[in-house]
């Protein structure tokens, strides 16, 4: 699906450039391009160019500062505080069936634009849990900001049978039942969710079908997860910082929805320049827009005192009372 580098393309080279670990503020696991990262937005690339080339027109208006609708990702009832990539450990329960939970999940997850599933079954990574907390064994590189940990564990997969109540001849029911847990755990060690369990049924009349209600039930559990992860798109005002033409192909992609794409844009852009305050600030809104309230607070208090210093301190507020009221979300 990706198209090969071009060097002398000043658009791939900006782009390509996001997997360079010295043009990156942390090493990351993965080591290919965003095309690879997010398979539904790169067959548009070309639609995007166009769009910037259009938006030269409007350059004047842009450098206004004029407030612009947004789509915001609240956090659902897991929050995984901003992070897209899921990288996946290998958990409990036999090879089979977990093979056939993992699928489900995989499935499910290509299916939206929220998040992604990277398989780090294989990678010798494993969760260590204590008392206090959770230690990441065998784990060569940190994570990013954009990334955690997944972990998911079958813990019930079996067939019951039970009769009919319908059925005036009393015919069996075959009733598929399978059982799960989610762990997630951050780039910072916390337990974003400790072991929550998810529970499905399936049913069938045909015993032919025994595999095919474990199947359904599987994928059934696995739509109660994701469902648990998925964000609320909301409308937000924003004001971005558009004082830079550099920064407008980020700026453009988060006006499209395209807001891990834009993140990646401006924290590559912020390791070239690190004393740009604009890209720092901008930073910030799409860390925000993303559901990272801590990072974008990092980020913001990180600015010189002179640099858009009212709009700031009230940002702050806003965000210090979000971050109060999230603070539970994740410790269901």
């Amino acid at each position: 699906m990706c198209e090969k580098h071009r060097k002398d393309d000043p658009w791939e080279e900006a782009i390509y450039a996001v997997g360079d670990p010295e043009k990156i503020m942390k090493p990351t696991h993965l080591n290919s391009s965003l095309k690879s990262l997010f398979p539904r937005s790169w067959p548009s690339m070309s639609a995007y160019r166009r769009q910037l080339g259009r938006m030269t027109g409007l350059g004047a208006l842009l450098l206004m500062g004029c407030a612009t609708q947004m789509k915001a990702w609240e956090p659902g009832p897991v929050s995984t505080r901003g992070a897209y990539e899921m990288l996946q450990l290998d958990g409990e329960g036999l090879e089979k069936e977990r093979g056939v939970v993992y699928g489900a999940l995989r499935a499910q997850i290509d299916a939206n634009p929220y998040y992604k599933i990277i398989d780090f079954t294989k990678s010798g990574v494993f969760l260590d849990f204590h008392e206090n907390g959770v230690w990441v064994r065998n784990e060569e590189m940190p994570l990013t900001r954009d990334q955690v940990y997944l972990q998911i564990d079958v813990v019930d997969w079996r067939v019951k049978t039970e009769n009919s109540e319908a059925a005036m001849n009393q015919e069996t029911q075959y009733i598929g039942v399978v059982g799960i847990t989610a762990t997630v755990v951050d780039t910072d060690g916390r337990i974003l969710l400790d072991e929550k369990p998810y529970t499905a049924l399936a049913k069938s009349e045909n015993e032919q079908d025994l595999n095919k209600v474990r199947a359904m039930a599987a994928q059934r559990a696995v739509t109660l997860f994701v469902e648990d992860l998925r964000p609320m798109v909301v409308d937000r005002q924003i004001d971005f910082d558009r004082q830079h033409a550099d920064h407008a192909e980020a700026i453009a992609f988060a006006q499209e929805g395209e807001l891990q794409v834009a993140g990646i844009l401006f924290r590559n852009h912020w390791q070239q320049n690190p004393d740009d305050p604009a890209c720092i600030y901008n930073l910030a809104v799409i860390r925000d827009l993303l559901g990272d309230t801590e990072e974008a607070l990092f980020l913001l208090d990180g600015l010189s005192g002179n640099y858009r210093k009212n709009e700031i301190a009230n940002y702050r507020k806003q965000l210090l009372a979000k971050q109060a009221q999230l603070a539970p979300a994740s410790q269901d």
